[in-house]
């Protein structure tokens, strides 16, 4: 029979694959971790020095997280400081993803120099350039598995999220709403998948529409929690992925 392999040596194959046929000169390599593999929180400090932050994370965390402190890899933000308190977003994985992550990109022969979470990554996308230098608005990255969500004030990034809900959602919804196979359900989205503002009557917009509208509930939840933690209406929102 066929050797069934592991997502991390599906995906080692995949990248060997890509580099072989797209021989790229590099000279440093970055990476994300994919925000379901990572977990988020906002930690307030009465102290503004780096060297206690440091030294106070670990110790903090310890009262949120339901695994053992040393079995996760920690490091942090300063989202604000002021009078001498500091806002921190922490993020943390467990160490045993990471070292996967990093064993299946060294498989593949690629060695990042940075290791980042894709949710706080997106922030990066100010300095293209493309986003306003001020007022609130988020970044919203529609992806296969999950969308991120990243609030930010001009160039400062605020708050993170990580939603369930992808394309991959919608490929589902298909499928079982039509009884057909994944493959069948995912060429009938690329085909003829749409979404209207009115009313249409087509059963496959109405399945879309569903999964979007609990995108949209999702995304209006995580904005209050925000907004009750003292952070501003947003203006805009900026959509990339797909």
């Amino acid at each position: 029979g066929h050797e069934v392999l592991t997502r991390e040596q599906e995906t080692t194959a995949l990248l060997t694959r890509f580099f072989e046929e797209h021989p790229i000169h590099y000279d440093t390599a970055v990476a994300s971790l994919s925000g379901l593999l990572s977990s988020f929180r906002m930690l307030e400090f009465p102290f503004t020095q780096a060297k206690k932050i440091d030294s106070a994370i670990e110790f903090e965390l310890e009262n949120y997280v339901p695994v053992p402190i040393e079995d996760l890899e920690i490091d942090y933000v300063t989202v604000e400081k002021a009078d001498n308190t500091s806002k921190i977003l922490t993020v943390y994985t467990p160490r045993a993803e990471l070292v996967k992550f990093l064993n299946m990109l060294s498989h593949a022969h690629c060695d990042p120099r940075y290791v980042g979470v894709e949710s706080l990554d997106l922030a990066n996308l100010y300095h293209s350039g493309l986003l306003p230098p001020q007022g609130n608005y988020i970044i919203l990255d529609l992806g296969h598995s999950k969308t991120n969500l990243c609030l930010m004030q001009g160039p400062h990034l605020r708050a993170v999220r990580t939603l369930t809900v992808g394309g991959k959602t919608i490929t589902q919804a298909i499928a079982k709403a039509f009884q057909i196979d994944t493959a069948q359900a995912e060429a009938m989205k690329i085909k003829k998948g749409q979404i209207s503002a009115f009313e249409t009557g087509d059963a496959l917009s109405e399945v879309i529409q569903k999964v979007v509208d609990d995108l949209l509930v999702q995304v209006r939840q995580t904005l209050f929690a925000f907004y009750e933690k003292g952070e501003k209406t947003i203006e805009a929102v900026y959509l990339c992925g797909g």
